[in-house]
């Protein structure tokens, strides 16, 4: 009977034991902080960097500041049992004080292609003790995508610029290994920017060998502009097929520069202009 006992206890102690699910979250970066919440965390989170304003439940939240420049006391006056953080957030010394601190922090690469967006899915659904709910959501996420391959299959492929803009001086356009050149593929389009990685500075000579058919920017940008009728008016675009019929596609920030649950939705409503 001892033995028994004895045997019973020791299966006891060796189970894994279930770590409690986190209850004060800080989430940097608005793809994390959407993923969050459509994981059913959203109630959880205590603070956000300011990039996270999807969905709107967001805005009562505390906000910590750019993703890239953190404050340490900002964070810790929060208390939070996890951080949730892209790879390039900082500053570095920042981060790497928090990791000192041992206060549990998930790093996640937010990528540029739907694989990038399916593994971040699934690192966070794992931070947040919601494997199912991941599945579920990568799941959900694939199908959604399915709905657009029709419209990679349109022979007549237009170009594509996407302009970042925060005013005149800062103007940056997208080329290849980036969110948005992944969403122009996925609506049917082409990049119109060729032979660059990442953001590079918008030229007049990059303007006018790109010989975009439509310009694509967030509507923050092209605020920051002066409206759409300024856009045309940049170095190099008054001789673009897209000023020629004034074509330009606006949408949230959040949406154009992160590949994530609503992008099939973006999509959808953006394609019709590209047969137009």
């Amino acid at each position: 009977m001892r033995s028994f006992v004895s045997l019973a206890f020791l299966a006891f102690a060796l189970a894994p034991v279930a770590l409690s699910a986190p209850a004060r979250i800080i989430s940097v970066g608005g793809g994390n902080t959407e993923l969050v919440c459509a994981l059913g965390a959203c109630d959880k989170l205590v603070a956000v960097d300011t990039s996270s304003v999807y969905p709107e439940t967001l805005k009562p939240l505390q906000t910590i500041r750019y993703s890239r420049t953190l404050s340490t006391e900002a964070i810790l006056a929060q208390k939070p049992d996890l951080i949730i953080v892209d790879e390039d957030a900082g500053p570095p010394n920042v981060i790497e004080k928090l990791e000192s601190m041992k206060i549990p922090m998930v790093k996640v690469t937010a990528g540029a292609t739907v694989d990038d967006t399916k593994k971040r899915i699934k690192d966070i659904a794992a931070a947040l003790g919601e494997v199912k709910k991941g599945e579920k959501l990568s799941a959900d996420f694939d199908a959604s995508l399915e709905r657009l391959t029709k419209f990679q299959k349109d022979v007549n492929k237009k170009r594509v610029m996407f302009i970042y803009a925060r005013g005149g001086k800062h103007l940056m356009v997208a080329g290849e290994n980036t969110a948005t050149s992944t969403l122009i593929k996925l609506m049917g389009g082409i990049n119109a920017i060729q032979g660059i990685e990442g953001f590079k500075p918008l030229t007049a000579e990059a303007v006018a060998a790109a010989k975009p058919d439509i310009i694509l920017m967030t509507k923050s940008g092209a605020e920051s502009l002066g409206g759409t009728d300024a856009i045309f008016n940049l170095p190099g675009m008054k001789i673009t097929p897209a000023a020629a019929k004034k074509n330009i596609l606006l949408d949230d920030d959040l949406r154009l520069l992160t590949i994530g649950p609503r992008t099939a939705e973006v999509i959808e409503a953006m394609h019709a202009r590209l047969e137009a």
